[in-house]
């Protein structure tokens, strides 16, 4: 009964799409491919061994091959991917942590409420589509830390409407 409350709410609200935008992917030609992608770009902070708590921007991509982040430290157009020693994000609302350790590519996220013997990894697009406000800790392999929010409500609707995934 409540998933299909939840259905009919989403459906009822299908045209809100929150933080997100819709892209299109195109050729090496410069025409549209017809598949799409998912885009936001979000505020935060950063700091290193040069600067603390400067400006940051994270633009982040999703498509149904999965979701990446590129940071752009200082807000100045210039984004940079990075690989991580340590992620951990937490959702205070849902009372969830999720953590991970060695990759940039989001798909070995555990929950650290469950027991160490029970868990099982996840990705962060699984842990998005739970919709949501995550606050994000990043630590790069260069000890560049990355503090930033990431809202994804309204995820479900814009990837029903990328066609990303079915409703």
């Amino acid at each position: 009964i409540e998933k299909a409350k939840q259905d009919s709410i989403r459906r009822a609200n299908i045209h809100e799409l929150g933080i997100w935008k819709i892209g299109e992917y195109v050729d090496d030609f410069g025409e549209p491919t017809g598949e799409k992608f998912l885009y936001a770009n979000v505020m935060g902070v950063f700091s290193n061994s040069a600067t603390a708590q400067s400006l940051l921007r994270v633009y982040v991509k999703m498509s149904k091959y999965g979701i990446g982040l590129a940071f752009d430290e200082y807000n100045n157009g210039t984004y940079e991917d990075e690989d991580f020693v340590f992620v951990k994000i937490v959702n205070k609302e849902a009372r969830k942590i999720y953590e991970g350790s060695g990759n940039s590519s989001f798909s070995f996220l555990y929950d650290v409420n469950e027991d160490w013997r029970d868990r099982t990894h996840t990705t962060l697009t699984e842990i998005l589509r739970k919709e949501g406000v995550y606050e994000f800790y990043i630590e790069s392999k260069y000890r560049t830390i990355y503090r930033f929010m990431i809202d994804s409500r309204c995820l479900e609707n814009a990837m029903f409407k990328a066609e990303i995934k079915d409703i």
